[in-house]
């Protein structure tokens, strides 16, 4: 079992055992018959193989193992074979599928096409579409002739716009201009750093992803003919393309990179000739340990040479980006200044706004002047807070007395009704008689005779406070009590 066979099959739902029938069958007529299924088997196939791919596993071409593209071949249909259901017998029609909705694009009609990929007009019209139509035509063709494989190479899309925007959020984003510029050796080390690959990537690839970043993300200027520099545009500004001062940038990244590679080599072989040193004087090699020494002493010289020539270039690269960020800052000046004089032609001049304001300042008196006359009027119109507080006392006041008066004629009342019959019986000689269960009390003599003690009474009781006379009715109830005590039963007869 191979490698990409062991892969396939350890992919769990989609290529469990029960479903590997279906899937090694020719099942390009479930088109029409069982779309569903169809259309399962499609994306299974589809995902299997661009997961394999990023794995390494799909068999490598003549260039190498490539990463953006998939390359089909008689060795991958051998990779896929197995003892019970033999080769999938419709892989052609998984490519052909995934090319009809852009999944993959054939790599030369990707190189060699102008348009952008997500241009309305780009579109690559598979095999079956075309055998379909001669079908209609009525010409007779053998149906393993739609579903056998083609040997080609594919751009697998959607790894290509993941590389890509990685490099775009890498490569560009807070870089000076003096950073975005590389040499092909350069970009090609990048790319091989972004696609995690043990070896360089290879020139299919490469030219893959370079074209991506120039015609559909506009991203990239690079050189075709010579490919030698490649520069990423700013998202602040218009690319140019690559010009003299461009090249002798990248020509002085590429050195000073160079540099550092040389002085990282040197400085490993300076620490490891000290320790042959070492080990000479241990085994008392003298001559061994005086070569070693030498040689220890020009790779110290040839140190020494690298990191004053690097600190020197590293110097003019920093001049070289302060005076870029100037260029930025001098043309964002000019443009500023273009638009402020643009904006000074609409407001006027001088003399028109000093007109306008005392114009304006006019009309803010006349708005301030009518607000006094309207605050006057409603001053004029306006109810007499102090006289409606007045009013309101008053007859809080008012209300009050006749409350006391009120409580005081009750209170009366109540008195006179205790007292009276007592008075009267005193004064006139009158006989009080309680009927037997009754508890009422009737009068024997002139009804209407009014006598000086009730009226001196009844004045010295309207003379009290509210709070004497509500002592002289509790004391009139208590003795009230007192004598219903004393007195249970009736009166007898005399």
């Amino acid at each position: 079992m191979t490698n990409l066979l062991e892969f396939v099959l350890n992919q769990g739902e989609l290529f469990r055992r029960a479903r590997l029938p279906s899937l090694y069958s020719d099942f390009s007529l479930q088109r029409y018959t069982n779309p569903d299924g169809f259309s399962a088997n499609i994306a299974a196939w589809e995902d299997v193989l661009i997961k394999a791919n990023g794995e390494g596993l799909i068999p490598a071409g003549p260039d190498g193992q490539e990463f953006l593209s998939l390359r089909t071949s008689e060795e991958l249909l051998q990779s896929l074979e197995t003892r019970e259901f033999g080769r999938p017998l419709a892989l052609g029609t998984v490519i052909d599928e995934a090319v009809l909705h852009q999944h993959l694009i054939p790599v030369e009609e990707f190189l060699h096409n102008s348009s952008s990929i997500y241009d309305q007009g780009w579109f690559v019209r598979p095999r079956w579409l075309l055998l379909w139509g001669y079908r209609q035509l009525g010409a007779t063709l053998r149906t393993s002739a739609s579903t056998k494989m083609q040997n080609g190479r594919y751009v697998i899309v959607e790894i290509m716009e993941k590389v890509a925007n990685q490099m775009l959020s890498e490569l560009t984003e807070g870089k000076a201009q003096v950073d975005r510029v590389y040499t092909m050796s350069m970009f090609r080390k990048e790319v091989t750093r972004i696609l995690n690959l043990k070896a360089e990537v290879t020139d299919t690839d490469l030219s893959i992803i370079l074209k991506f970043l120039a015609r559909d993300k506009g991203a990239i200027f690079y050189d075709r003919e010579a490919s030698t520099i490649v520069k990423f545009s700013a998202s602040d500004e218009i690319t140019s393309p690559i010009s003299v001062e461009d090249k002798t940038i990248a020509s002085l990244r590429s050195l000073i990179n160079d540099l550092n590679q040389q002085v990282d080599l040197l400085t490993s072989r300076n620490a490891t000739l000290a320790d042959e040193a070492k080990m000479a004087i241990k085994k008392r090699n003298r001559p061994l340990a005086l070569r070693v020494l030498r040689s220890k002493k020009m790779t110290e010289d040839n140190l020494m040479q690298r990191l004053e020539t690097l600190s020197k270039l590293e110097g003019i690269s920093a001049k070289i980006e302060q005076a870029s960020d100037q260029i930025a800052i001098v043309r964002a000046i000019k443009n500023s200044t273009g638009i402020l004089r643009k904006f000074n032609q609409q407001v006027g001049k001088i003399e028109t706004v000093e007109d306008t304001m005392e114009e304006l300042q006019r009309e803010m008196k006349n708005v301030d002047q009518v607000s006094e006359i309207i605050e006057d009027v409603r001053r004029d119109t306006s109810v007499d807070d102090y006289a409606i507080d007045e009013e309101l006392e008053n007859l809080a006041q008012q209300v009050r007395v006749d409350e006391e008066r009120k409580e005081a004629q009750e209170t009366q009342e109540k008195l006179v009704r205790i007292e009276v019959p007592s008075t009267l019986a005193a004064s006139e000689g009158l006989q009080t008689t309680d009927f037997p269960g009754s508890g009422q009390v009737s009068f024997n003599g002139p009804e209407e005779r009014e006598d000086p003690l009730v009226t001196e009474s009844t004045d010295a009781f309207l003379r009290m406070t509210l709070n004497e006379k509500k002592d002289v009715i509790v004391e009139d109830d208590r003795t009230q009590q007192r004598r219903t005590q004393v007195m249970p039963g009736p009166i007898a007869d005399g």
